[in-house]
């Protein structure tokens, strides 16, 4: 009885992680309309034309695999490096816009929810904000004056918009 406990709690184990949410970039070819597939009905991707993105199951995102489609799986790939650090900014620094840099002018990272889109960039500028430099992935550092911040940091394709930390751009043994 003890080992078909532990023999569940191992295979339970590999099938839920094999049902984890994973982030895809799905590629199509111009003959395969991989957005109507069976297996991705009930999820929802961003269609960026030759390129669908977003989050399914480990286990369609492997049988698409299976099936011949150009599929790359990550675990977040939202994390940057900055610094010589790589880490996801929306897990590492919650968003506070009441800290002291948002009651004055300055430089912000921004942190789109995807690859970025042009009229993202756009919806930036027409609450005023100025887009300095592209940062990989999905990422811009941006000037923001403080009643620009908070409407910039509440669009929707905002994932994350914090204060530029100094020590992004030293490397570690450049710091105190």
């Amino acid at each position: 009885m003890g080992l078909l406990l532990i023999a569940s709690l191992v295979f339970g184990g590999q099938a839920m992680a094999k049902d984890e949410q994973v982030w895809v970039r799905i590629f199509q070819a111009e003959s395969h309309a991989i957005r109507d597939h069976a297996l991705l009905a009930g999820h929802s991707l961003a269609n960026y034309g030759e390129m669908l993105f977003g989050q399914v199951d480990r286990s369609t995102a492997e049988a698409l695999q299976a099936q011949g489609v150009t599929v790359r799986i990550s675990e977040n790939p939202f994390k940057l490096t900055l610094g010589e650090e790589t880490f996801d900014p929306a897990q590492r620094f919650p968003q506070r816009l009441d800290s002291p840099a948002a009651t004055a002018p300055g430089w912000h990272l921004v942190q789109f929810q995807g690859p970025v889109r042009s009229q993202w960039l756009s919806a930036l500028r027409d609450q005023g904000v100025r887009i300095a430099q592209p940062i990989y992935p999905f990422s811009y550092v941006v000037w923001v004056e403080p009643d620009q911040l908070s409407r910039a940091s509440q669009l929707e394709s905002v994932r994350w918009m914090g204060a530029w930390q100094a020590e992004w751009a030293l490397q570690p043994q450049q710091r105190d």
